[in-house]
């Protein structure tokens, strides 16, 4: 008898060894058609995750009209992706539940044509809103804009060509969508984001139902992390996800280029670097239904109890094996010697109960230590953005001093200080170039650089560029020469950056050039029904070897031949470079042989509407063409500065001596006002052309000063005096706070006392 329960334990155990078990049949709801936006899903189930968890899934678009949460409720599918607008759903008794918060920001934005700098400037206009994103009804709210009360025209329909054409001021747009769309029809817009005026709502998430949960909590299980996991690898590796897509789930029939700048937002939608993918955060959630009631659409007692995922401890529910059916017959048999082994375990239950408690508890632990980890990381690059203003300002009025005096300096020098005369200006110019470079990289990082999108002249561009190393091809003996077959006269893109992509490669190209030249050669392609400017710089320098060339565009890196040679830099301009070409939607690659030379060469999309120009080009003549443009210059502004007025409101003695001499020389009349009080008292009891603002100022300030001056011309109905804005400081949010305080543009130091003429006289050209 003793031995009954050990062969009873035997014959059930072989009662359960069943062969494996069929894969369940899962339907999960995408929010929308295959895109990126839903790689996760896709990479799961390429990959084989929720096969080796157990299923075979489907996964069903979504449409316009197909609503995943709909088709939730109603019991077609398991699971779906929604928004935070589940929220009413949840208000109105269906019971749904999210398990994972896939994107941490809501990826909903609102583009307008760039003439509106700001949201207020919306009031009265057309505006494509639907009444479900409150994201942006509230960020509209922030703005000083109620929606509701209608201080806005509500565009109820339309398409985004409503934009283009002018119908509506304002379009709801997902941010990895419709900025590419608008960029590839050369339509310059601005995007706001909800986020920046505090309102920040989730993104994408998985949601099921309560039944679900409450009769498969294994199966919620499984299907999440084998979701996440799909989620983790579509990040690692986005050009193997995207590959997926355009062989088998493009239904939209998106390009690889399109998907890859998907593939980038979402990424900075997930913080998946800094948040772990799916996290809920239920104070977060509690401030989103805080921002539903406030337009009315939760009541004021709404409660997220039973709405946020929390993992069931539970054990293997035996009623699910079809052997349970064998088994029963014998539980009368058994139930008593059941009953004696339970007793027996009783104690290692509990040891395994509170080891598993503690464990929860130390899970707990490490979530609280994720979200300070969070903040702590959000207080630093807060720091890093003041920092880097501040730095900016310091380190560019010195330099403003410098270069200035230096041009006043160089028609005086005797001829033989002139050697150190030119090493003096190739310092400043390195240590402007060091801080325009640092600054330039942190924006790309921090996702706030943005690109104009102006017409371009891809020749005068050129020349700029070999005029910039006339003088150093010279004293290296080397040739610089440039070539254009095919190239469209005129382009859409942003020139400065254009410019500075080219000056940071010949700029390198000529420094590790001994012998031999550097040579440019540029055409026009068409790839895919679009023309492409296709850029080559090509040296016969050092080279680089086959074991350095993947670090050539990494930060702060310079590989080991170039710092073995006697040239120095911080290893910026290509990592710059490469990440301005991005921003393009463009890509860069590099061809090197140790000794012999390196190609580097770059290309991206451009929209043009011009004949196409064909030539050579070479420094020597470039720098002719330089003294002539300079001389020429020089006669120009004193033609037409003549009897200007200008005051002139700066604080810096250097700044004060560099613009009196500038202005005088070139026949301009110019006050001095040496703080902000001055400069205001001057301005009202004199009639002046042109006025020269400091940003910073004792007394009252530039920004200040600014508003008073527009204030005083509409209230004495005076015409508008033309303010040009003068600051160390050249981050973009400072500059856009200067023409939204009336500056009519802003000029960032150091500036070079040509440049600054240029400005001053096609200003005063314009009144």
């Amino acid at each position: 008898m003793r031995f009954f329960p050990l062969i009873a334990a035997c014959f059930i155990s072989l009662l359960m060894s069943s062969p494996a078990l069929a894969l369940e049949n899962v339907k999960i709801h995408l929010k929308w058609m295959h895109q990126f936006q839903s790689a996760g899903y896709i990479v799961a189930l390429e990959k084989g995750y929720y096969k080796d968890a157990g299923f075979q899934v489907e996964l069903i678009e979504g449409t316009s009209d197909k609503d995943p949460i709909q088709a939730l409720v109603e019991g077609a599918v398991q699971y779906a992706v929604a928004d935070t607008g589940v929220l009413l759903y949840k208000n109105e008794g269906f019971p749904v539940v999210v398990l994972a918060n896939i994107f941490q920001h809501s990826a909903m934005e609102l583009i307008t044509p760039q003439a509106i700098n700001k949201l207020a400037e919306l009031r009265g206009q057309a505006v494509m809103i639907s009444k479900i994103r409150i994201e942006l009804i509230a960020m509209l709210k922030k703005a000083g804009i109620d929606y509701n009360n209608k201080e806005v025209i509500q565009q109820d329909t339309g398409s985004i060509d409503d934009l283009l054409s002018g119908k509506t001021s304002a379009w709801p747009s997902y941010i990895s969508n419709e900025p590419f769309l608008l960029r590839k029809r050369a339509f310059a817009f601005h995007e706001f984001h909800p986020q920046d005026y505090g309102v920040d709502f989730y993104g994408d998430m998985l949601i099921t139902t309560s039944s679900e949960l409450d009769f498969h909590p294994d199966r919620v299980e499984r299907v999440l992390q084998a979701t996440l996991r799909g989620w983790n690898e579509a990040l690692k590796h986005p050009d193997q996800a995207i590959d997926t897509i355009l062989k088998k789930y493009n239904s939209q029939h998106k390009s690889r280029e399109h998907l890859a700048f998907e593939a980038r937002k979402i990424s900075r939608l997930m913080h998946s670097d800094m948040v772990q993918i799916g996290y809920i955060n239920p104070d977060r959630w509690q401030s989103i239904v805080r921002t539903y009631q406030t337009f009315g659409l939760l009541p004021k007692d709404f409660s997220l109890y039973g709405f946020l995922y929390h993992k069931k401890i539970v054990l293997q529910d035996v009623l699910e094996t079809s052997a349970w059916k064998i088994c029963v017959f014998f539980l009368i048999l058994l139930v008593i010697f059941l009953t004696l082994h339970w007793i027996m375990q009783r104690s290692a239950i509990l040891r395994s109960t509170g080891k598993l408690l503690k464990e929860i508890e130390e899970r707990k632990y490490m979530e609280v230590k994720l979200i300070d980890a969070k903040q702590q990381a959000e207080q630093a690059l807060t720091a890093k953005s003041e920092f880097l203003s501040v730095m900016s300002h310091e380190l560019r009025t010195p330099l403003h001093g410098m270069i200035g005096l230096l041009d006043l300096m160089r028609s005086g020098i005797h001829p033989e200080q002139r050697q150190d005369f030119s090493l003096v200006q190739q310092s400043a110019q390195s240590l402007q170039a060091l801080v325009n470079d640092i600054l330039d990289l942190s924006k790309v990082e921090a996702g706030k650089l943005r690109l104009k999108n102006s017409p371009v002249h891809i020749k005068d561009c050129l020349i700029d560029v070999l005029r910039t190393f006339v003088v150093a091809v010279k004293h290296k003996d080397i040739t610089l020469t440039a070539e254009m077959q095919a190239v469209p006269m005129v382009i859409l893109g942003d020139e400065v950056r254009i410019r500075q992509v080219l000056v940071n490669l010949v700029g390198n190209a000529v420094k590790f050039t001994e012998k031999g030249g550097v040579h440019i050669h540029i055409k026009g392609l068409q790839k895919l029904d679009k023309t492409w400017l296709d850029i080559r710089v090509k040296d016969t320098g050092i080279g680089i070897s086959k074991e350095d060339i993947d670090t050539i565009f990494e930060p702060f890196t310079q590989v080991s031949n170039l710092m073995q040679s006697q040239h120095s830099g911080t290893g910026l301009g290509t990592t710059i470079a490469k990440r301005l070409v991005q921003e393009m939607l463009g890509d860069i690659r590099i061809e090197s042989k140790l000794g012999e030379g390196s190609t580097f060469n770059f290309r991206f999309p451009c929209s043009y509407d011009s004949d196409v120009i064909s030539c050579s080009l070479d420094a020597a003549n470039a720098g002719d063409v330089l003294i002539e443009a300079r001389t020429n210059f020089e006669k120009s502004v004193q033609n037409h500065l003549q009897c200007c007025k200008v005051l002139l409101a700066e604080d810096d003695p250097i700044s004060q001596r560099i613009a009196l001499k500038r202005l005088k020389k070139s026949g301009v009349e110019a006050d001095l006002a040496k703080d902000g009080r001055e400069a205001w008292r001057l301005f009202q009891q004199q009639s002046y052309d042109l006025i020269l603002l400091d940003l910073r100022m004792p007394g009252i300030d530039g920004l200040v000063l600014t508003k008073k001056i527009r204030q005083y011309e509409k209230e004495k109905n005076k015409p508008r005096t033309y303010i040009i804005g003068l600051s160390a400081h050249a981050l973009e949010d400072v500059q856009q706070t200067c023409l939204d305080a009336g500056m009519d543009t802003f000029l960032s130091k150091p500036i070079e006392p040509q440049k600054m003429m240029q400005y001053i006289m096609g200003t005063l050209q314009k009144s």
